[in-house]
């Protein structure tokens, strides 16, 4: 973190252009004015940060835990208004995009409390650019090996 404060400071009290080529999504999203997604050579994606995540159409991750849950939960769930790719994650947890995510994550809460379901946890998770670099090309990448230009990973 100390080396992205640096290479931000640089950059504003310099006026200092620079060209940055990551694999953390993190690291770009905190230091770059504009991004690039790049895959296999091929441009497919550049504008802002913030512009590129909203060009992602499944919108904000929202992850649900319950308690009490009631023999057709699943699908009382999936008819609320904005939610779209339901999943559950275990037994009492689930998660879904919303593209508003205050209406969703109302309708969630007052669903809950009419069927006397306890509400355990709710996160809202932004989309990243780790969403924006999947949307775009279809896969992740796998840091894990090492390799300088990160292993395809295809998304399911």
């Amino acid at each position: 973190m100390r080396v992205w404060e640096l290479l931000k400071r640089l950059n504003r009290s310099q006026g200092m252009t620079m060209l940055i080529t990551t694999h953390y999504m993190d690291e770009a999203d905190f230091l770059c004015d504009r991004v690039a997604i790049v895959d296999h050579g091929a441009l497919i994606a550049m504008d802002t940060p913030e512009n590129l995540k909203r060009s992602v159409p499944e919108g904000t991750l929202v992850e649900a835990s319950f308690v009490n849950v009631p023999d057709g939960w699943m699908d009382r769930l999936e008819r609320l208004p904005g939610i779209r790719n339901l999943a559950r994650v275990d037994t009492e947890t689930v998660h879904f995009r919303t593209e508003n995510g205050s209406k969703a994550i109302t309708g969630l809460v007052e669903l809950a409390v009419r069927e006397g379901v306890e509400l355990a946890s709710i996160a809202v998770k932004p989309t990243t650019l780790d969403d924006v670099f999947v949307h775009f090309t279809g896969h992740v990448l796998d840091r894990s090996q090492g390799a300088p230009e990160g292993r395809r990973k295809e998304v399911a």
